[in-house]
């Protein structure tokens, strides 16, 4: 299963944008990149690090859409990960799942709609600004090398509280 619907608007994602390009200093200061499927010192690989719809700024564009999504779903309650993804030219993140868990999410914010996302068994999807993408977290899926200069997106995990133990640091709990 996956399911892509717009949840923020186009100008939500430029301010988004602007923050994550903004915090990508401190958040890769929060530890060592410990991801092998992207580029060295990517910020994909602080993942485990933060969770970004904890910051007041993310939260408050980011919450609201996220749980009427859920809920439209029959989805709720969960509990939620969430960080940013920033790929620069001749940049993506190769074909990874994140476990069988739950489900796993992106929310692309700002770049050239392709190349789009990958997903095992589907092929790539196009990225829109605001777009939410939703699938079950044993698919794989990745962002073949971009051609331009900058991707941002969001990647998110969610669990029932019955697999919390399936996530790596502080969760946030989606009501």
């Amino acid at each position: 299963m996956i399911i892509s619907e717009k949840i923020i608007s186009d100008r939500d994602c430029l301010i988004l944008k602007d923050y994550i390009l903004n915090k990508e200093t401190y958040f890769k200061s929060l530890g060592e990149d410990s991801y092998l499927g992207t580029s060295d010192n990517s910020l994909t690989g602080r993942w485990k690090y933060y969770n970004l719809i904890e910051d007041e700024t993310v939260n408050q564009i980011i919450l609201d859409p996220i749980k009427q999504f859920l809920s439209k779903h029959n989805i709720l309650p969960t509990y939620c990960q969430c960080w940013a993804n920033i790929f620069r030219n001749k940049e993506g993140i190769k074909l990874h799942q994140h476990g069988n868990f739950g489900w796993s999410a992106n929310l692309f914010i700002f770049g050239n709609p392709c190349p789009g996302t990958f997903y095992e068994n589907i092929g790539s999807i196009p990225n829109e600004p605001g777009v939410f993408t939703f699938f079950n977290s044993s698919i794989f899926h990745g962002v073949d090398e971009i051609n331009y200069d900058l991707r941002i997106s969001f990647g998110f995990d969610f669990v029932k509280e019955s697999n919390l133990d399936y996530l790596f640091h502080k969760t946030f709990k989606i009501q």
